[in-house]
């Protein structure tokens, strides 16, 4: 294939967005949807090779993925070497379990599947992790496994182009329809399944141009591929304008994608703009940028108890370019050729490091970030274990004593579930505890479940992560529902406000590891977003709110981060370890009316 200037301008259109939207710049919030243009780019680069390549008969698949693997694998490891190192040093126990099982997905191209089953894209903890943009790559990877085979078959037992076209529009709508069915934002952003219509959108642009169906006039091609220039951009900036349904939020895009690449011609304003140097320059490094960006910025909001700005974010990202470079001229472009390095040499250079890689990593997830060797930092064990250990009080009956306690919500109320217990029961064996009752679910919901059940309970708890999980109107409409029924009967209702612990652990490693302090006494910001709702339900609902952070507030109103004896008091800053639920049951069932259930 032709090598085309205004696609390495248009790669590197979607990899700066990605960038500042990392990096937490405004105007960016949909810098996410560079990784779509991505998409887009890849579906076509890689059906235009093969469809050419099976044309001329010079298709073979080991070529094709010892192509795929020179360009991947070798930046990639360089990236997960260097995250590995600094992780070792700059990371919990805790978290460096969770990036062996990083790197472990990462090397087997399921960090997308990791990625969905554990934190997802969206969420806080994601921040800190230094190879969590591989999800990508594990849907490229996928892709890359799959189509060569499909294309070569179909297209050998057919010899027709038509045969493809049906393939890929098969397939393509199957994509479309699971992504507008699939009721889980987080599985349809991250999935092949529903991310293959777009790397197949690109693959149909292949054939269409590959038969030269494209005839329109010359005078259209400006406004077309300015049009989708102006689409990609726009919805960098405002990404939701259409709908917040995540394939109407790509479509725009990835339209735009297709235009660009469709009329992007010599002469066209598009073109000039995508063939600037330093737009070629950024997207022929493209790649190795993109590896190294994540990373930069995981590693530096480590080391810091609150949010760096967003132009220091941004400043530092920023580095990714040098590195970038120096990434693709010394490692892509060497491994790159086969003349220089040979295969013998390579395969066995990737298969000793691969092993090194799923090793290391395996090792860190069974070891709990090899914690044994930082017990003042760990949590003791897998602490989400502790957690979920209230979910074996979903057990809702009605022949229920009359002081028998509810409490519902999320992970929030099984939070306070733990606290309850380590202060009220410390000394009771936990699975001989039968007057507490948990519901996993919001107070409207237990109402319509349980209505029947309501007298029979002393009281009900009711708590959530409310500035975070949903809009918090819809949390002040459930609250006055749940009020209006629970206050005309016998059960007291307490509503307890959200919690935090600051920002991130992490920043202490730099403490006790570089500065030799063994000085506990750290206290970090609650996030402002916690401290304003929790004001928001005091001031709706002052007869029921149970504020659980005032108790523990100093004098400056900060948290501590440890207990008075050197424990952690969360493990992810908004849920508890065993000592912090002690530390938060302490304060709470004392310095609050929650005292009134306790035994």
């Amino acid at each position: 294939m032709q090598y085309r200037e205004d696609i390495d301008g248009l790669r590197a259109l979607s990899v700066l967005p990605v960038l500042f939207f990392h990096a937490n710049v405004p105007f960016f919030q949909g810098g996410f949807l560079g990784v779509d243009v991505f998409f887009v780019i890849s579906g076509f680069l890689i059906t235009s090779i093969v469809v050419s390549n099976l044309k001329s008969n010079s298709f073979s698949f080991s070529s094709f993925w010892d192509k795929r693997m020179r360009r991947i694998i070798p930046a990639l490891f360089l990236v997960t070497l260097f995250t590995s190192i600094l992780s070792l040093l700059l990371m919990l126990p805790n978290d460096l379990k969770s990036y062996g099982q990083s790197v472990v997905a990462t090397m087997f191209s399921v960090n997308n599947i990791l990625l969905y089953l554990t934190s997802g894209y969206w969420s806080h903890a994601a921040d800190f992790k230094p190879l969590y943009h591989t999800w990508s790559l594990g849907v490229e990877e996928q892709f890359y496994l799959v189509m060569p085979f499909l294309i070569y078959f179909v297209y050998k037992s057919t010899k027709n182009i038509i045969s493809l076209y049906v393939l890929f529009l098969v397939i393509f709508f199957c994509s479309v329809f699971f992504s507008l069915t699939i009721d889980s934002d987080e599985f349809v952003f991250l999935m092949i399944v529903t991310r293959a219509w777009e790397l197949l959108a690109g693959a149909i642009l292949a054939l269409l141009l590959e038969r030269n169906q494209m005839h329109l006039k010359s005078s259209f091609h400006g406004v077309l591929s300015l049009l989708g220039l102006l689409l990609i951009v726009y919805s960098y900036v405002n990404p939701y304008w259409i709908s917040d349904l995540q394939f109407l939020v790509s479509f725009p895009v990835v339209l735009g994608s297709l235009l660009v690449i469709m009329f992007s011609k010599e002469g066209t304003i598009a073109y000039k703009l995508l063939t600037r140097k330093y737009f070629v320059f950024i997207g022929t490094i493209s790649y190795s940028v993109y590896l190294f960006h994540q990373p930069i910025l995981a590693f530096f909001r480590l080391g810091f108890e609150a949010t760096p700005h967003y132009t220091i974010l941004l400043s530092v990202s920023l580095f990714s370019i040098p590195l970038g470079y120096l990434s693709y001229q010394y490692v892509e472009r060497v491994f790159r050729d086969s003349g220089g390095i040979g295969n013998k040499l390579f395969y066995s250079l990737v298969s000793l490091m691969i092993f090194v890689f799923v090793c290391g990593g395996m090792v860190l997830h069974v070891t709990y970030g090899l914690e044994q060797y930082r017990s003042t930092l760990s949590y003791g064990g897998n602490p989400k274990v502790y957690v979920d250990r209230v979910y074996s009080f979903e057990n809702i009956k009605s022949n229920y004593s009359e002081n028998n306690l509810v409490f519902v919500g999320n992970s929030f109320a099984r939070d306070l579930v733990n606290s309850y217990i380590e202060y009220n029961y410390s000394d009771t064996d936990y699975h001989e505890i039968n007057n507490v009752s948990y519901f996993n679910g919001s107070c409207n919901e237990f109402i319509d479940l349980h209505f029947d059940k309501i007298n029979n309970f002393q009281a009900v708890v009711v708590t959530s992560n409310w500035s975070r999980d949903v809009s918090s109107s819809d949390h002040v409409l459930d609250l006055k529902k749940c009020i209006s029924v629970l206050k005309k009967h016998e059960p007291s209702l307490f509503i307890v406000g959200d919690k935090n612990f600051g920002w991130n652990n992490n920043f202490v490693v730099k403490y006790f590891l570089f500065s030799g302090s063994s000085d506990y006494s750290f206290f970090v910001d609650v996030k402002k977003s916690v401290l304003d709702f929790n004001l928001k339900l005091k001031d709706q609902f002052p007869s029921y709110f149970v504020d659980p952070i005032a108790p523990i507030l100093n004098k400056e109103s900060k948290v501590p981060v440890f207990t008075e004896e050197g424990y952690f008091i969360t493990f992810d800053t908004d849920h508890l370890t065993p000592k912090g639920a002690e530390f938060v049951g302490e304060y709470v069932f004392t310095e609050t009316n929650l005292n009134t259930i306790i035994e």
